[in-house]
């Protein structure tokens, strides 16, 4: 399946601020853990990122809301 918006753009366009949410914990190191499908698009995708980023790893979760 295609995706439904060609970028994030589109997306900020067309949906409200609530459908989504935006975590980002920037730390020390070159290393970051992204889980740009988080939340209730796939599930469990941002607790597993939180844990493999721990308390050393930078952190970037987009997360869907909507049902």
């Amino acid at each position: 399946m295609a995706d439904k918006y060609p970028n994030f753009a589109a997306l900020k366009a067309a949906e409200p601020a609530d459908a989504y949410r935006i975590e980002a914990q920037p730390r020390e190191g070159a290393v970051l853990v992204s889980a740009p499908h988080g939340g209730r698009i796939e599930r469990h995708t941002s607790m597993i990122a939180r844990e493999v980023a721990g308390t050393e790893l930078s952190l970037y979760l987009f997360e869907g809301l909507k049902p």
